[in-house]
């Protein structure tokens, strides 16, 4: 996605942002149309050059294993 550079974030900022316990909808489009889960998520720094989210999707949620 273009972000204009005044409107950029830097490295610190962001990951402030994501050091606080937060949620996030996972979509993904199947052969129904679009299906949406509110996530819980935990920024992991120490994970990759760039950090990771870690999320969890429930195993009686479906969104994990339909087909993309």
């Amino acid at each position: 996605m273009y972000i204009p550079a005044a409107f950029a974030p830097d490295d610190a900022t962001v990951r402030e942002l994501l050091s606080h316990p937060q949620a996030a909808d996972l979509v993904t489009m199947t052969d129904d149309g679009l299906v949406a889960t509110f996530l819980p998520f935990v920024f992991r720094p120490d994970v990759g050059e760039h950090g990771a989210l870690c999320g969890h999707v429930a195993r009686n949620n479906d969104q994990w294993s339909r087909p993309p």
